[in-house]
């Protein structure tokens, strides 16, 4: 599964009709009361941070020899995707919504 699909329009529609205002816990988790903006806000800058690791990304694809620190930072990406996608899963079950199964 892409993380594309994860920020879907309809999700983010849904999510905004439930919405009521911005609570952020300090575990990072979001409370169900989530502000319309805020949601917009930060989806968009989840997608523009995504197309960035995604640039990134096929540059390193286009190489087959990589450096360590080449290696290293393409986990890093990696890991930034993951973190991401459970951010987009916690803010989509605030809004009574689930990801959908790869």
């Amino acid at each position: 599964m892409t993380v594309d699909c994860l920020v879907s329009q309809q999700n983010l529609r849904l999510c905004q009709r439930n919405a009521r205002k911005p609570v952020q816990l300090s575990n990072g988790a979001y409370d169900q009361g989530m502000d319309n903006k805020y949601i917009s806000e930060r989806v968009s800058s989840i997608r523009q941070e995504i197309e960035e690791l995604r640039n990134l990304n096929e540059k390193y694809r286009a190489h087959n020899e990589h450096a360590v620190i080449e290696k290293s930072a393409h986990q890093n990406r990696e890991l930034r995707l993951s973190q991401i996608k459970q951010e987009l899963a916690i803010m989509l079950k605030g809004c009574g919504l689930q990801l959908p199964t790869p």
